[in-house]
């Protein structure tokens, strides 16, 4: 199978220029983590882009995906955060938020991983994993 160049040279640039922009919205102009999880979307957003072939290439990789071992992946990505994240805060090293207490912790140490594994996360893996990679 022959590389689609053109293809591969748009999403690059694409992803790096969206990525960067928003990540440097988070730098200067507000310190709000949406614009981080914005930035995992670049990918995403730079296949659109980047032309029906790259559509084509990403959709079809997402296709074969096998959904079923999500949860199991999900549970051991997020144990050694809820794990490092809770030690820091009952140690006292550290906190999450400041405004969080004792009793928001769980909910917190559940909500940011479900929104950052599976909304940001997403992003990137139809750009890297969906396309990219196969092309290469």
């Amino acid at each position: 199978m022959d590389v689609n160049k053109s293809a591969v040279k748009k999403f690059i640039i694409f992803s790096y220029v969206f990525g960067f922009a928003l990540q440097a919205a988070y730098v200067f102009i507000s310190k709000e983590n949406y614009w981080l999880n914005l930035a995992m979307w670049a990918p995403a957003l730079a296949i659109l882009l980047s032309g029906s072939y790259a559509k084509k290439v990403a959709w079809n990789s997402l296709k074969g995906f096998d959904y079923k071992l999500f949860p199991l992946a999900f549970l051991f990505g997020t144990l050694p955060y809820i794990i490092a994240q809770t030690s820091i805060f009952y140690f006292g090293f550290g906190v999450i938020d400041a405004s969080v207490d004792r009793s928001r912790l769980p909910l917190v140490l559940l909500v940011n991983p479900l929104i950052t594994g599976l909304f940001g996360a997403l992003g990137e893996e139809i750009g890297w994993r969906g396309f990219l990679q196969p092309e290469l």
